[in-house]
């Protein structure tokens, strides 16, 4: 389609009206919404979260894991979004935190020219960021890849008048990989949206997901897993450890999680993994607890193997990052950065391929 005055607005209050910018509401074709409710950009219905707890209630409205992808040939994307901050941790970026990472492809690699972030001072309720290209790059595929800690209320692309949009190329695999964990799966301390290692992997293997990671509020509880055992996946990674208070609780529900979710999807490839910060704990606390956990953990994985599931995989958190480069990995020892989440994500996606 041929953007046009008639298919779009001008906001009350922008920053942009140079280049005769045409604005459009990104739940209208043909923009596609993935990782999140396509109208209000939650990852988890609110209903879900009471039912789990008043964390995961709140963390669950947050847009972590959303995309929206077209195609266009405009030669700039602005991308216009109204959203509720709360105040992030002390570790996180602004720019994982509240930005929208603009992503774009044409024959390769994604590759991202900007983020859109907040910069329009007091009394102003929404970003405004414009990314400009060079006209002969000509067509091209665009991902925004939507903040973590951010209550998205609603986001608008505005392209040249005259330009193109059409639907991006859907992904090769359609049918998402359910990702639930701690606030590692989250994406704490990446720089960036699309640098949490799910969106790496989904980039990696070219396939939709979905971001259920809770920061300190990933316990499995019997609610929460029962409304992942009820949507439809390629794969669920069960990404489980690290909440666990003690290794008690993680003893007494790791197991249970598990097979509360094979009651209701006996054939979905399953992957369990350990925490990635195994390490830390030399120095600060006591690395036995840790080598507990992951027994607790292992032995879900051969009661499975036991009982004969053919679709499960076992992944020790010691072996994602190398260990001489383990100090370049964390943020504060617990959380990976980017490079950290790169090498979990190549570990993930490996084992990811086997099932796909």
């Amino acid at each position: 389609m041929t953007v046009t005055k008639d298919i779009g607005f001008i906001p009350e209050d922008t920053t942009i009206t140079l280049g005769d910018p045409i604005f459009m509401d990104v739940r209208q074709d043909p923009f596609r919404i993935y990782g999140v409710d396509k109208k209000g950009f939650f990852r988890l219905p609110p209903e879900v979260g009471k039912r789990v707890s008043p964390s995961v209630e709140i963390a669950g409205q947050t847009s972590n894991g959303g995309r929206i992808r077209f195609k266009t040939d405009s030669d700039y994307v602005v991308v216009h979004a109204k959203m509720q901050k709360p105040i992030p941790s002390f570790h996180q970026a602004l720019s994982n935190a509240y930005g929208i990472d603009i992503l774009i492809r044409t024959d390769g690699d994604w590759f991202t020219p900007g983020v859109c972030i907040p910069s329009q001072g007091e009394g102003k309720d929404y970003y405004e960021y414009r990314t400009k290209f060079d006209k002969t790059l000509g067509t091209k595929e665009v991902m925004l890849s939507l903040p973590l800690e951010s209550k998205v209320e609603s986001v608008a692309v505005a392209l040249r008048e005259g330009s193109r949009l059409e639907f991006a190329k859907e992904y090769k695999y359609t049918t998402p990989i359910f990702f639930y964990g701690s606030s590692i799966t989250f994406g704490a301390c990446a720089s960036k949206p699309s640098n949490i290692y799910p969106a790496m992997v989904s980039r990696m293997i070219d396939t939709d997901f979905v971001n259920l990671g809770f920061g300190a509020a990933c316990k499995a509880e019997d609610a929460m897993i029962d409304y992942i055992a009820e949507q439809k996946m390629s794969v669920f990674v069960y990404d489980y450890d690290h909440n666990a208070p003690d290794p008690d609780f993680l003893k007494k529900t790791h197991y249970r999680g598990y097979c509360r979710f094979r009651k209701k999807q006996p054939d979905t490839p399953i992957i369990l993994a350990s925490k990635p910060d195994h390490y830390y704990d030399i120095f600060t606390f006591d690395i036995n607890v840790n080598n507990v956990r992951r027994k607790i953990i292992e032995e879900t994985y051969e009661k499975a193997l036991k009982a004969g599931d053919k679709n499960i995989s076992f992944i020790d958190g010691r072996t994602f990052c190398p260990k001489k480069a383990y100090g370049y990995c964390f943020v504060d020892g617990c959380h990976p950065n980017d490079l950290g989440y790169y090498y979990m994500a190549k570990t993930f996606a490996k084992e990811i391929k086997k099932y796909l």
